[in-house]
């Protein structure tokens, strides 16, 4: 049930000056938004998480009456990242961990000096945002935030957008998210939902009004966005001078500490770096100290005074000497695969920017299985619209199920093919998949009679408007009408047929004659001109088509 919000105990004039600021800052996708109800919301069986009911993707665009009725609790709004011209004006990460320390997570986000806006989600989870000030492309912003996740300790959370395209004419939509400062909901006079809105440095959450100014002054520009990422160049570029000074593949300790952190992990996986400017603690430091062993080997020749560096002056207390000389002993006997799934490295893992240098993953071989940001349209059978590499692509159960018909996509893009894996596996991620999908009715051409409906599309196109203004019924020249408060078009069938021999074949007639016996009805009764006639309800076409027909400029 809807529960009463701050924003609604404000006054007229400061309501709308909060809700002009909220809309500007959470700018979406203009073709729809997602919509959930406090009414029958459901509580999930494997977490006991409370989750809205009817939950569904609109097409229209989000308007002011939409926000408005979010800030008063009165439904959910969910806003799609990603526009049409693959740009985005924020993006966020979004962090499944419901046992958070508020307070140690600002406190890490303060220690970053970046401008970001941490929110609270109604799941009591995170969504760590950057607001933009000008539309940036989604094919820049989504590499930068996946370093962003590495760096925090959030790596392998969800990154909106998950799309850097969509396929428009194919009735796709981009991946959204519920907004803030939704209300809580209640259920038998306990709250549903965790209160969701943007905290300030200490970990509090700010009420609507002192949160939309907090937000405003951190918004970006575009070039602002890419600095945010210059420390990594600069260590990057330092470490690569640095090396340039020595022999090749040797390793030599620099004049001070971060000069030989740049130097030593230069070219190497991310996550070793960002560690070793963190240092390791206790706990973590066998898994780590080994990961770095397996890089080292492979960057020098003297890799074991390298190692022995990191031993003394990365972790936290220093390693056991005694255990560091048996790994020395032991790493070069075999063959080792870097552990990225193991703790501390997954945490900082920043899989893509690691396929990048020469110490990488990418050496190491396999490409992860990516982030589909998939679009379940419900045709009869449905379509799956999922991303491959940068790219968009239409695939159909069959394809998806199969590994191999998978791969094969990927394969006709020219990119980067995931390894095979067994049946069951894949079947497990499409499952998970699945449960994140954007579900959403098919768009006007992707309907099951597509065809029949682009023939009348066409046909009423030219009639429609016509009739509209003139304004007044002629018996002679009347081949289409329009009764508005029916939500009906009649037209007779014998013109509509005649015109479509001129351009289409005979069989496409008989396939209109199906069409119309099963969505029109058919009128032999009424007076002169409207005795043999058929018509068809306004719902069989896209609100904006008729809208042009029935308001011609």
């Amino acid at each position: 049930m809807p529960d009463s919000t701050t924003f609604g105990t404000y006054t007229n004039a400061k309501q709308e000056k909060i809700l002009q600021e909220f809309m500007d800052l959470f700018k979406g996708n203009s073709r729809g938004y997602g919509v959930g109800e406090f009414d029958g919301a459901r509580q999930r069986e494997e977490d006991n998480k409370w989750t809205p009911g009817h939950v569904r993707w609109t097409w229209g665009q989000p308007g002011y009456g939409q926000y408005r009725a979010h800030l008063m609790g009165e439904l959910l709004i969910g806003v799609g990242v990603l526009c049409d011209d693959g740009c985005v004006w924020f993006s966020c990460l979004d962090v499944d961990d419901y046992e958070i320390d508020y307070g140690d997570v600002m406190q890490r986000v303060r220690a970053t000096a970046l401008p970001l806006c941490v929110f609270r989600t109604k799941s009591g989870g995170l969504r760590i945002t950057l607001f933009f000030d000008e539309p940036i492309s989604a094919e820049d912003v989504i590499p930068r935030m996946r370093k962003l996740s590495a760096m925090l300790g959030y790596a392998g959370c969800e990154i909106f957008p998950k799309q850097t395209k969509l396929l428009v004419d194919k009735g796709d939509c981009p991946s959204w998210i519920y907004l803030p400062y939704s209300g809580t909901g209640a259920y038998s006079g306990e709250p549903l939902f965790a209160e969701a809105g943007c905290m300030n440095d200490g970990g509090n959450l700010m009420e609507i009004d002192l949160a939309m100014q907090y937000c405003l002054e951190r918004r970006l520009n575009k070039l602002s966005f890419f600095n945010l990422f210059s420390a990594e160049k600069a260590a990057d570029a330092n470490g690569k001078k640095n090396g340039k000074r020595h022999p090749d593949r040797i390793f030599v300790q620099e004049e001070n500490h971060i000069d030989t952190v740049d130097s030593v992990f230069h070219d190497g996986p991310v996550c070793l770096r960002i560690l070793s400017r963190m240092g390791v603690g206790q706990g973590q430091q066998n898994h780590f100290l080994t990961m770095c062993g397996i890089f080292l080997l492979r960057k020098y020749e003297n890799w074991s005074e390298a190692l022995r560096w990191v031993n003394t002056s990365i972790l936290k207390p220093s390693g056991d000497p005694g255990k560091l000389e048996s790994m020395i002993k032991r790493l070069p006997t075999q063959k080792y695969d870097y552990l990225c799934h193991d703790e501390p490295m997954s945490t900082f893992c920043d899989a893509h920017g690691c396929r990048n240098k020469k110490y990488g993953v990418g050496t190491n071989g396999g490409v992860d299985y990516p982030e589909l940001g998939m679009t379940i349209v419900n045709t009869e059978p449905p379509t799956y619209i999922i991303n491959v590499g940068t790219k968009r692509m239409i695939m159909d159960s069959a394809e998806l199920f199969s590994v191999r018909t998978f791969q094969i996509k990927f394969l006709e893009q020219r990119i980067h093919i995931p390894a095979t894996r067994k049946q069951n596996d894949h079947i497990a991620w499409i499952n998970g998949l699945l449960d994140t999908a954007t579900e959403v009715e098919p768009k006007y051409i992707m309907r099951t009679n597509a065809a029949e409906l682009e023939v009348l599309h066409e046909y009423f196109g030219r009639h429609v408007p016509i009739w509209v203004r003139r304004g007044q019924p002629d018996d002679r020249k009347d081949s289409v009408r329009v009764k508005e408060e029916e939500s009906r078009i009649y037209f007779k069938t014998d013109k509509l047929f005649e015109w479509m021999r001129r351009s289409y074949k005979e069989s496409d007639v008989k396939a209109m004659r199906v069409f119309l016996a099963d969505k029109g009805t058919e009128h032999k009764g009424g007076g002169h001109w409207w005795r043999y006639t058929t018509s068809v309800q306004f719902d069989v076409f896209e609100e904006e088509v008729l809208e042009r027909w029935l308001n011609p400029e």
